[in-house]
């Protein structure tokens, strides 16, 4: 039972590999851009999969970044080499692999029992005193 377990978590991690070798980050787009833009520019290189562009909920515009999930990890090669300092709509795009966003570790102590957390709070930690009564 125990291979069976380690060959799950082997396509997992491969699967995962694969999504960051498929998927590339793009930044320093225009406010103006829209997810069908963004499919535009790249689906010359390739099927597409999945476009994210999130949005300024307060002006409705774009953020400036965005993600393109490719079908293949040769597509994606491809537009990251041709499309990386490209020139879009007056701006420089950078086009670079996605990375895992960093998790935080989990703790199971409250942030308050944390030294730090008091000093980027500005506020005092309160200790008992067993002589107070």
């Amino acid at each position: 039972m125990g291979i069976v377990f380690s060959k799950i978590s082997i396509i997992v991690s491969m699967e995962a590999d694969n999504y960051y070798a498929r998927t590339l980050f793009v930044g320093n787009l225009d406010e103006t851009f829209t997810p069908e833009t963004l499919r535009n520019l790249f689906q010359t290189f390739g099927e597409i999969k999945n476009i994210e562009l999130p949005f300024d909920q307060a002006s409705k515009k774009s953020r400036g970044y965005g993600f393109v999930e490719f079908d293949e990890v040769e597509d994606a090669e491809h537009a990251q080499f041709n499309l990386d300092e490209a020139e879009v709509y007056g701006r420089v795009i950078k086009v670079r692999y996605a990375k895992p966003t960093k998790k935080k570790p989990i703790s199971s102590k409250p942030v308050w029992e944390d030294p730090n957390w008091h000093n980027e709070q500005g506020t005092t930690q309160n200790v008992d005193n067993e002589n107070d009564s």
